[in-house]
């Protein structure tokens, strides 16, 4: 430690200059003069990576320009370095002494970031600089994003995009001679690319295209937009020009055909500043603004028109036409339309070689994992796995807005990137939570009959049983998993609740699951938790947990839950559930009172027709639907029942103030009725009754049929219950084909069916 220093810091601890000069600046200085080294100067930058503590002959890079959040995983990508991260603009002369000391040194930059003077001191000192940009195959996410890229491009020369003076990558597409064996792994690439849907950025999921740009009815040029303040503008285009200015120039030169223009994502995002409005031209242009893919955005296009942006390259490998207001690497090869002529391309290059030199020859790929270095293949292939577990997590998120159809459609893409011989218990699990049932015991079953099932895929068949109903064969598989884990615990617990009910063994499996250590429970895992801890009779365990988890009383969707919170009534959040439940305990019994005061009783199960369903209705005095009426329930006269799920969609198709009793399709309705009280609420407060399933009843006819019962079976095996008999067939309109007279049988009168 530098005496100087310590006493300095003392010194102006000890007269007031804490005081004087501001308590926070005060330490910040003695504390950076106390982390100087004796004799030395402060080091201007930072050291990463593994390298520094091998040998020292190992060369030192230092890094100018590259923001923190990229700056270990960038180390990685130059493995034969020592790399030292410089901070801010760096100042040369502050770095001198640790150049000097180093044996060997090399100055890489990323992009044109470089303090004033690096290109001068590295030519005179004989130092290589090497200047680093994104490679054309790097992520799933934006680089504004801070998402880290599979690829660099690193150039001994200048960037790749800089058409003022010849590249390391311009210079191979003018000398390297592409081996027929590395042109058919370019093909193969190539063709690969494509099909996968891979680009330089992969954030976006799959979108229809006619959705956005509605029916073709001409040739279609699609303009693609680009940062107009970024670097590949500055030097790869010579003549000034804004996306607007590009867009009006397609419009001009092809007057007869429909003008595309898709804005740059980030400038879209916000992440980068717009100089040109693309509102300005949507009097000659669609002017895309949702978000949308490359791969997708190609699609249906004709001929694509551009500055200097890697689309461009992105719609030649795809065959597609392209006019180039600049000259981005891959102008000027005898595969673009010129607007801006490069007198040193002078070879015809095909497709492929272009392909081969600039994808396969000139990049660096990385394992993002394992930091090792990888070709293109094994780049292309974590990238897909990459956008398939983005898409799970997205279908997730709409999952869990109960967006269910959006997350399906998600689930459905990524099954289709990821499925490949090895990986079918992704696959398999993916298919599960696709709702894909059939499709995942097909596939378990053969899985099966080549050798015994592990326990993660006895986990996975019980949970397709469960997805198709068949209650008895999915509890069987999960119980049979003998090695516990989060997924299949989960499923068997909501499993329990559906067919038993607040059981034990309901009890056990959840007391169980929240006793597994290193598991991260999400907080609606931890919200149904207490559900059922509250159903089975623990309430005060279902607080403690909630209360150990810090969930509020407002973000709880299971109606006791939020009840049993000792809250003030006047906390609206709780106050409505305890309105919701305090109508629906009043509204037990109602269906059974129901069916012993009126003896009229019609059953729609399903109506044929119109006239039909209006001639049954004229002999009951009250109506009790399975299927959702198909016209208004004007009749005044005569009591409506609906038998449903409780869900906001039935308040579109029927009006409900004219229902007398809505029947919940499952038990429970107080307990396990996720989606929270203002629906319901909304019902009560139109006068609505409602009255969920007898859990009871639901167990034991789950049980005789070892299966989920129909909401056919369900309707009818109640109302046997409650009366003690067997239905009229007169009592019920059905469309008279042979499975509803085979599952009736056991619910009618004998005999009058043959």
């Amino acid at each position: 430690m530098g005496q100087r220093a310590e006493n300095t810091f003392r010194t102006s601890i000890k007269e007031g200059g804490i005081v004087r000069m501001g308590w926070k600046k005060t330490i910040k200085k003695g504390l950076k003069q106390l982390s100087l080294k004796k004799g030395n100067e402060q080091k201007p930058f930072i050291e990463m990576g593994e390298n520094w503590s091998k040998s020292e002959a190992v060369p030192v890079a230092f890094m100018f320009g590259f923001n923190p959040w990229k700056r270990e995983h960038s180390s990685k990508f130059f493995s034969e370095y020592r790399t030292a991260f410089v901070f801010g603009q760096g100042d040369l002369k502050r770095l001198q002494p640790f150049i000097n000391k180093a044996s060997q040194v090399v100055f890489i930059v990323w992009g044109f970031k470089e303090p004033e003077g690096l290109t001068a001191y590295a030519a005179k000192k004989g130092i290589k600089v090497l200047r680093v940009e994104d490679g054309f195959v790097r992520s799933v996410g934006l680089g504004a994003a801070h998402t880290f890229p599979l690829s660099i491009a690193v150039d001994s020369k200048t960037l790749y995009f800089n058409a003022r003076q010849p590249s390391d990558l311009e210079e191979l597409l003018n000398t390297y001679e592409v081996s027929a064996e590395m042109l058919q792994r370019a093909r193969e690439c190539r063709l690969q690319l494509i099909q996968q849907g891979v680009s330089k950025y992969n954030h976006t999921a799959q979108t229809d295209i006619n959705k956005i740009y509605g029916e073709k009815k001409s040739k279609r040029i699609l303009v693609i937009g680009q940062v107009e303040d970024d670097a590949s503008i500055q030097y790869g285009l010579e003549a000034k020009m804004t996306n607007n200015d590009l867009v009006r120039a397609a419009a001009k030169e092809h007057p007869e055909c429909e003008i595309i223009y898709k804005p740059h994502p980030d400038v879209l995002g916000g992440y980068r500043k717009a100089f040109s409005n693309p509102m300005d031209v949507t009097d000659v242009a669609k002017v895309v603004t949702e978000p949308l893919g490359i791969v997708d955005a190609l699609q249906t296009i004709d001929h694509v028109y551009t500055m200097t942006s890697l689309v461009g390259f992105e719609a030649l490998i795809r065959g597609i036409p392209v006019t180039c207001y600049g000259s981005p690497f891959y102008a000027g090869w005898g595969l673009t339309t010129d607007r801006q002529p490069n007198a040193r391309r002078q070879r015809k290059r095909t497709i492929d070689e272009i392909f081969a030199i600039s994808y396969l020859v000139y990049p660096r790929y990385m394992n993002p994992d394992t930091g090792e270095h990888i070709q293109l293949e094994e780049a292309m292939k974590i990238l897909i796995r990459q956008r398939a577990e983005s898409m799970e997590l997205e279908g997730d998120k709409k999952r869990q807005a109960l967006a269910f159809s959006e997350a399906e459609q998600l689930y459905k893409q990524a099954l289709n990137l990821v499925y490949q011989p090895g990986r079918e218990q992704v696959y398999i699990e993916l298919l599960n939570d696709a709702r894909q049932y059939e499709k995942s015991l097909r596939l378990i079953e053969e899985k099966q009959r080549q050798n015994s099932l592990p326990d993660s895929l006895y986990c996975e068949k019980g949970i397709a049983y469960a997805g198709l109903g068949h209650y008895q064969a999915a509890l069987s598989s999960l119980l049979k998993v003998e090695k516990k884990s989060k997924r299949q615990m989960l499923a068997l617990i909501r499993l329990l609740w559906k067919i038993e009910g607040p059981s034990d063994r309901l009890l056990q499996a959840t007391e169980e699951t929240l006793k597994m250590l290193d598991v991260d429970f999400s907080k609606e895992d931890i919200m149904q938790f207490a559900a059922i801890l509250n159903h089975c009779g623990h309430p005060y365990k279902a607080k403690r947990l909630l209360r150990e988890k810090q969930i509020e009383p407002i973000e709880v969707p299971y109606l006791s839950l939020a009840v049993n919170f000792d809250f003030d009534q006047l906390n609206a959040s709780t106050y409505s559930e305890k309105v919701v439940v305090n109508q629906l305990i009043q509204s037990e019994g109602q269906f059974q009172q129901l069916l012993t005061t009126q003896k009229k009783i019609g059953i729609v199960l399903e109506a044929t027709s119109q006239e039909a369903l209006h001639h049954f209705c004229q002999k009951f005095d009250t109506l009790i639907f399975v299927t959702k009426p198909t016209f208004p329930l004007v009749d005044r006269n005569r009591s409506f029942v609906i038998f449903s799920a409780i869900h906001p969609e039935l308040h579109e198709q029927v009006k409900l103030s004219q229902v007398e009793l809505l029947l919940c399709n499952e038990p429970g309705l107080i307990h396990r009725y996720p989606h929270g009280s203002d629906y319901m609420r909304t019902l009560i407060e139109r006068g609505v009754k409602l009255e969920s399933y007898p859990q009871g009843l639901y167990r034991e006819l789950v049980n005789q049929l070892g299966r989920k019962p129909s909401d056919r079976e369900l309707l009818l095996f109640w109302i046997v219950q409650q009366t003690g008999e067997k239905i009229a067939e007169e009592q019920i309109l059905y469309s008279g084909n042979s499975e509803d007279k085979d599952m009736l049988k056991s619910y009618i009168v004998e005999g009058v069916l043959q």
